[in-house]
């Protein structure tokens, strides 16, 4: 992808330097990027530091951070672009924190696996107040072995650490969630984390708009610049005024930061975050919301609804597979004759109760959708907030475990979950525990014991066989690139992608293969082109065009 990301920093340093009033500083640019990309850059116009050193699907982000420093690039508000390196997620965390309590506009790229080695570092940073936004591209954590495909095992894993929590479901809304985050941050002195699907969003070329630097000045400004306090708590610690970052670690005015308290300090520090600080949350996310709409008619809120006016069944999920779940709501009612809505979950903190309720208020079922299963828990996460929201109304509430590790999330899955109707417990989407497809003698003995064993398990897989024509909700081309699994190789897809958005315009959706073959492996990148603005068809839709490169 270092083709489009060059594209895209060179446009970018234009920009900045055009002449106010004129048209390339005040709608943005309408280009195709993948989600580290997309971030980096959007960081990079209104940040002033990083923290690098994020492992695997995160790392390609730091090489935009240090491209703009080479090139001497400065952010929108004039200040200088610096960067460090760190040895572990600890570190990255901990220095980040420790810039942004000094004053400084701070951020790092993160995976999975990072963000849950320094669990204990996220509930530090909260508890301090330190205005920071962190970025996730979701990893699975090693279980039985260890993979590079997505999970969202960190995600639900930091729902308790004190950050507000973003999902993006393509790249667009990373780079709004980027503004979005930074923002109520700094407004509420609570830490947030913008979430992206690691292979859907982070390494995947979609097309979007980046914000023109007139845009993101409405939105922001310096950090060093004052700002009336927006709460009573903040008013008594800062007067009227203060800094948009605040200097928590001010050389000038010490004070004492992370003492060793007394058990009554300690739980009333602790539990007066509620009322003084969190509570304050949910209204400047909305207004966050609203002043991004206002300056680029974009409008996002906690929760999103398709074609949930008349819905019986409802797909609830978060990140890329709300997308996905879309197109399969479009094919069930096209083809199946079914009333079935796609409800999205944005905003994980502050978990948005009395939304999802709302929302879910006529429907007699809903299918949720999980990126991790939790053993021994009962119920996945995501399953257990949604029941707690819904409460006593009458709605069947049945979680679907998909896309673990990488597993790819496909359209005729949902659609075979929806027409088989509610379980007991979860199932696993594209998966069979009990796959008699050409078994040799050995393996069919040991199916057969297995199913005399367990015989429930064979319920247990969704995974539907492939359907060609009737996946299309609209016209649109896809492409299937054969290539090595060289370095060089991985950006064909997105700088083909980027190629077709150039010539014809429309709107672009890919996913890039794997990172975990060797070297040379032949490898299959998957990229979708049309007119019409269209909903991610998911992993399984047949190529209408192979290219072997």
């Amino acid at each position: 992808m270092s083709a489009l990301r060059n594209l895209a920093i060179d446009w970018y340093r234009r920009v900045f330097g055009a002449p106010g009033g004129s048209d390339i500083r005040e709608k943005g640019l309408d280009t195709v990027l993948d989600g580290n990309t997309a971030v980096a850059l959007s960081e990079a116009a209104i940040s002033g530091h990083a923290v690098l050193g994020g492992a695997y699907p995160a790392a390609d982000a730091d090489a935009i951070w240090r491209a703009e420093i080479e090139r001497g690039s400065g952010n929108l508000f004039g200040e200088a672009l610096a960067a460090q390196s760190a040895t572990g997620p600890r570190g990255i965390v901990a220095a980040a924190t420790g810039l942004a309590m000094a004053g400084r506009r701070a951020t790092a790229f993160l995976s999975g696996p990072d963000v849950a080695a320094a669990q204990d570092l996220l509930v530090a940073a909260a508890g301090r107040h330190a205005p920071l936004v962190l970025h996730l591209a979701t990893r699975a954590s090693a279980a039985h072995g260890g993979t590079f495909g997505s999970g969202h095992d960190s995600v639900h894993l930091s729902g308790d650490s004190g950050f507000f929590m973003l999902f993006a479901s393509n790249v667009q809304e990373a780079i709004d969630f980027t503004y979005i985050g930074r923002r109520v941050a700094e407004e509420t002195l609570v830490p947030g984390l913008v979430v992206m699907d690691g292979e859907q969003t982070a390494l995947a070329a979609q097309d979007a708009r980046l914000l023109a630097p007139a845009q993101a000045s409405r939105l922001l400004g310096p950090a060093a610049k004052h700002i009336d306090a927006p709460t009573p708590a903040q008013q008594l610690l800062f007067g009227e005024t203060r800094r948009r970052v605040p200097t928590w670690h001010d050389l000038d005015e010490p004070l004492l930061s992370g003492a060793v308290f007394e058990a009554d300090g300690f739980a009333l520090g602790a539990s007066a975050r509620r009322p003084y600080f969190d509570a304050f949350v949910g209204e400047s996310l909305s207004a966050a919301f609203d002043a991004l709409a206002a300056v680029t008619g974009r409008q996002h809120g906690t929760v999103s609804t398709y074609q949930l006016k008349d819905a019986q069944t409802v797909l609830i999920a978060q990140g890329a597979a709300i997308e996905t779940a879309r197109a399969a709501a479009d094919h069930l009612r096209r083809q199946h004759k079914r009333r079935v809505g796609v409800l999205g979950i944005h905003a994980l903190r502050p978990f948005p109760a009395a939304a999802i309720a709302a929302a879910l208020a006529g429907c007699n079922e809903c299918f949720i959708l999980e990126r991790v299963d939790t053993p021994l828990s009962g119920d996945p996460p995501l399953t257990r907030e949604v029941r707690a929201a819904v409460g006593d109304a009458r709605v069947t509430c049945s979680p679907a475990v998909y896309g673990v590790g990488g597993l790819p999330l496909r359209v005729v899955d949902l659609v075979e979950l929806v027409v088989q109707g509610a379980a007991a417990g979860p199932r696993f989407l594209g998966l069979r525990f009990d796959d008699t497809s050409g078994e040799p003698p050995k393996r069919a003995v040991l199916l057969d014991a297995l199913r005399r064993a367990y015989p429930e398990a064979a319920g247990l897989g969704v995974r539907a066989a492939p359907v060609r024509e009737e996946l299309r909700e609209r016209e649109f081309l896809a492409v299937e690139i054969r290539h090595d699994n060289g370095v060089e190789e991985r950006g064909i897809a997105g700088a083909a992608g980027a190629v077709l958005h150039e010539l014809e315009g429309g709107h672009v959706r890919s996913r890039p293969a794997m990172a975990s073959g060797r070297w040379a492996q032949p490898s299959s990148d998957r990229l979708v082109h049309g007119q019409a603005a269209m909903h991610d068809p998911g992993d399984g839709l047949p190529a209408d065009i192979i290219v072997d490169a």
